[in-house]
């Protein structure tokens, strides 16, 4: 990756975090509309650049790799109760903000891993499905950094603490995206099938809440977002 695209990952977690903290709650719940949006985007690109790129590269197992991702997205929901899939959580026990964002952490470093792959000999036809997979995370980031910010203002930390552990989270992906150059080929392509994977079962699990919030009846605001999303990552696969 270019320094460009690690300042705009490190941007984007920044602007996120800095509305969840200033903005009032209000506002806050319109990222309904941003979440709709960004998970038809990511899911569309999971599917036009992620999942199509990865049998060219002689590994037959590879979709086992998608599915240990998918799956292991439970488990890392079990300690960040569900940030990556913007729930916000504003009243919790005393400490228990420090789990979730640990949990927040982890998410975020691992998908930094795939991002390395594609600027190597081995992996230069992944080149363009990076460039793909990059702005899907930053789609996804925007929003959990704006859950992020709402977390840690509840949690009644003053504004130096908070500026502090914005600025990890924000450092996270970049961090994990430096860590993988020094990965062997076959691990680059593992993670990036196991952040594909990631990245299907937030997508999917974030449309589907907003389903459920509706009713199955979603407004038109909503379906609106949704194919927006959706057009944007067919011009991102052909473009």
């Amino acid at each position: 990756m270019t320094t460009g695209y690690y300042i705009l990952l490190i941007v984007s977690a920044l602007v996120g975090g800095i509305a969840g903290w200033w903005l009032p709650e209000p506002f806050r719940k319109r990222v309904r509309y941003f979440l709709a949006f960004g998970a038809a985007f990511i899911m569309s690109i999971v599917f036009f650049e992620l999942l199509p790129a990865l049998p060219y590269h002689g590994q037959r197992d590879i979709g086992l790799f998608v599915l240990l991702g998918f799956v292991s997205q439970f488990f890392l929901s079990r300690f960040s109760s569900g940030l990556e899939h913007s729930h916000v959580h504003l009243h919790l026990p005393t400490g228990r903000w420090k789990v979730l964002y640990l949990g927040l952490l982890l998410h975020a470093l691992i998908e930094g891993f795939p991002l390395h792959i594609g600027e190597t000999e081995h992996t230069h036809m992944l080149a363009g499905s990076t460039h793909s997979l990059l702005w899907a995370i930053i789609m996804h980031k925007i929003p959990a950094a704006l859950v992020l910010g709402a977390l840690l203002r509840g949690s009644s930390m003053s504004l130096t603490a908070f500026a502090v552990a914005l600025s990890i989270f924000a450092l996270s992906t970049p961090m994990g995206a430096i860590l993988s150059q020094f990965f062997p080929y076959h691990w680059q392509l593992f993670l990036f099938a196991i952040v594909t994977g990631l990245l299907l079962q937030i997508s999917t699990t974030i449309l589907y809440e907003i389903d459920q919030e509706d009713h199955h009846h979603p407004d038109s605001v909503v379906t609106l977002f949704i194919f927006v999303g959706i057009a944007l990552g067919l011009l991102f696969h052909h473009f």
